[in-house]
């Protein structure tokens, strides 16, 4: 049998050999190609972006990943970030698109691909470098804190319009979204504040416990970066009033590769503003409770002329003044 031919002594496998590169593209992005890649006998130098004989961008090899090194138990550089040029000219998508890792020596390329999704690569490459997606960045965070709405962020690259972008759902007609919403920070690191965008899950209930993802193209075929996949909760638990975030409020991106990192700032300003309203909601149900004591004493009868005046208890006048003064 054929089968038995391949395990008799000195008969060479029909196997090609496997490739002892590691790693790969972790996101695509109409402006930016990132991940890692690692060779245990050659040190690799550089990704190059090609289009059949064309070389439209090439970054190096030399970014430091605490968790790729753990993985691999080795230290080095092995993390790269390709930004594709926002100024390409109009290309004719002919010819195959690759992204090539190489080492300084006379050694081969290899070819990479998705480290999760490789059967995806091409089609992800020939969209990115589309002119209607070009300059494209962005990021989705997923839930927000309180579990009410699902955000991110998306702009243009040298473009001062709000962009556009779509809301994946597993077995549901895609949706629009605009992110214009303010994100504070973000013109700090050189990106617009008004980039931000939101979803309450309400306005959606048939989304309930399916998975989520946004993505640049209305297919789905380019998704934004995220971390893991979610899946969306069975049912919204609305918040307490007093504990409702406000919408002027923005989030801060959680992200991984290339994206404007956190602000320290974020979360205690946040913890600040709900402390604060919480304080205000507090005082109003004790003005509101004043208020209806008031409207009692009114309504009783006035007491005879001449007879004293009633005295107004401590706790009453004190909280009177503390509201008042």
């Amino acid at each position: 049998m054929a089968w038995l031919d391949r395990l008799r002594p000195g008969r060479k496998s029909r196997r090609p050999p496997s490739s002892p590169l590691r790693g790969g593209i972790e996101f695509i992005t109409p402006s930016l190609i990132s991940g890692w890649v690692y060779h245990p006998e050659v040190p690799m130098r550089q990704v190059t972006l090609c289009m059949g004989e064309h070389r439209l961008a090439d970054a190096a090899i030399d970014g430091h990943r605490a968790d790729v090194e753990q993985h691999l138990g080795v230290s080095g550089r092995f993390a790269f970030d390709l930004t594709i040029p926002v100024d390409l000219p109009l290309l004719e998508l002919a010819g195959p698109i690759q992204l090539l890792a190489s080492a300084d020596t006379a050694a081969p390329t290899w070819r990479l691909a998705l480290i999760r999704e490789a059967e995806a690569t091409d089609l992800r490459l020939q969209l990115a470098l589309r002119q209607e997606f070009r300059g494209l960045r962005g990021h989705f965070d997923g839930l927000s804190p309180e579990g009410q709405s699902l955000h991110g962020w998306c702009y243009r690259q040298g473009s001062s319009g709000h962009s556009h972008l779509w809301l994946q759902v597993e077995g549901l007609q895609p949706r629009l979204l605009t992110a214009d919403q303010l994100r504070p920070g973000f013109s700090m690191a050189g990106h617009p504040e008004r980039c931000g965008f939101r979803f309450w899950l309400k306005d959606w209930p048939e989304a309930a416990g399916r998975r989520a993802w946004t993505s640049f193209d209305r297919n789905g075929e380019l998704p934004l970066p995220q971390v893991g996949h979610l899946v969306l909760p069975q049912q919204a638990t609305p918040l307490p009033i007093s504990l409702a975030p406000s919408p002027a409020v923005a989030l801060a991106p959680s992200n991984p590769q290339g994206m404007p990192a956190e602000s320290p700032l974020s979360q205690p300003t946040g913890r600040r503003l709900t402390n604060q309203l919480q304080d205000h909601w507090q005082s109003l149900e004790a003005f509101r409770s004043l208020i209806d004591q008031l409207e009692q004493e009114l309504d009783q009868p006035l007491p005879p002329a001449g007879s004293p005046a009633p005295t107004l208890p401590s706790s009453r006048r004190s909280a009177r003044f503390r509201l008042w003064r």
